[in-house]
């Protein structure tokens, strides 16, 4: 220990360390090596989500088949029609997507920017509201914005007359009002 020199022979771990994402940035792994030289880890692969279709019987469908992507935030059109999400793609970048119900194509809405994720269906309009970073100083500070859930026009901002980062948000059921987490 002293040395800080690695003795003794390699072993191979009888499973994957397990690698998760969060707040503190991608890259994070559960272990501890206690003083005896015990080491323990919490086991499993790359972290993925899905986002899957449920009936009232428990059956399940997935909706697309990007399972092996980051997903952050799912949210459903006021007429359960389609689906939005965000997904990440093997850069990392977050992009919004719409999934329809039945079969069919997802369809990206964002295309620029390193972040673009919790959408929210804006209710009684055609608009999904989400947290956007463009670049890698505003990932820090993202910002409210909108855009129309057919791919019409470029992401425009939601002013909110606040000049931190928003965390989170969420619509009143009619619309009017919007509640944001700084």
């Amino acid at each position: 220990m002293r040395s800080l020199k690695i003795t003794g022979a390699a072993r191979e771990l009888a499973d994957t360390v397990a690698v998760r994402t969060g707040n503190a940035g991608p890259g994070i792994v559960d272990f501890v090596l206690s003083p005896n030289g015990t080491f323990t880890y919490v086991a499993g692969g790359k972290e993925s989500y899905q986002a899957v279709w449920v009936d009232r019987s428990g059956a399940m469908e997935p909706i697309s088949a990007a399972n092996d992507n980051l997903m952050d935030g799912v949210s459903l059109s006021e007429d359960g029609s389609q689906l939005v999400t965000s997904i990440g793609d093997e850069n990392r970048t977050l992009h919004l997507w719409v999934h329809p119900a039945g079969a069919g194509p997802a369809r990206r809405l964002t295309f620029e920017g390193l972040v673009n994720m919790r959408p929210r269906w804006r209710p009684g309009t055609s608009r999904i509201s989400f947290l956007m970073g463009r670049g890698a100083a505003q990932v820090a500070r993202l910002r409210l914005a909108e855009v129309e859930a057919g791919g019409q026009g470029e992401a425009r901002d939601i002013p909110v007359n606040d000049s931190r980062g928003i965390g989170g948000h969420a619509w009143s059921p009619d619309g009017r009002w919007l509640l944001y987490r700084t």
